[in-house]
């Protein structure tokens, strides 16, 4: 079951009315909605794919994906603050992943490394691309989140080695709670 079927039944996401748009295969969460925005088609939502062919990180580093394995999503948030203050978005969102993530990982060693990775006993299990477009003169927060959920097998990316929820517990994950908690967490 892709994600998409898995999350229909949720029109209204907590509190707030989001629209959820979700893609087979996609470039990238992130340019895609840059371009959303800049064609007035979103202005609050969510972003979740199966694949991404051009994902990517901080510092123009590639991120790497299974279709049907991984959460692949960008929240999009209309803001209010400055653009210096949203420098430090990135650590609260790391902050409110941590969270989400240790629920599922209760007997690991779980750590924030500043400040957009999240890793388990040493290994990447989530990356984490904060940006923002500014756009009728209104500024959005591009969130883009990639974490590796049921992933039984990685290759060793630019000296780093990944892991997933799959591979740190044995069990498979619905990607679908993973995705709503973060989202609730997110939004509130």
């Amino acid at each position: 079951m892709n994600i998409e079927q898995e999350l229909q039944e949720y029109k209204i996401i907590g509190d707030l009315n989001k629209k959820v748009i979700f893609y087979d295969e996609i470039d990238s969460t992130n340019e895609e909605a840059k371009r959303l925005i800049r064609a007035g088609k979103i202005i609050d939502g969510a972003l979740v794919t199966e694949l991404q062919i051009a994902g990517k990180g901080t510092q123009g580093k590639k991120w790497l994906s299974t279709s049907g394995t991984s959460i692949l999503m960008t929240i999009i948030k209309k803001t209010k603050q400055d653009i210096q203050e949203v420098q430090g978005v990135t650590i609260s969102i790391g902050e409110m992943v941590h969270e989400v993530l240790s629920g599922y990982l209760p007997e690991r060693d779980v750590k924030i490394k500043h400040p957009n990775d999240i890793i388990v006993n040493g290994k990447k299990i989530c990356g984490i691309l904060v940006e923002s477009i500014k756009h009728n003169d209104e500024l959005y927060l591009i969130i883009g989140i990639g974490i590796n959920v049921n992933t039984d097998k990685f290759e060793e990316i630019e000296g780093n080695v990944p892991t997933s929820l799959y591979l740190e517990t044995g069990r498979v994950h619905s990607r679908k709670e993973i995705v709503l908690e973060i989202i609730n967490n997110i939004c509130k």
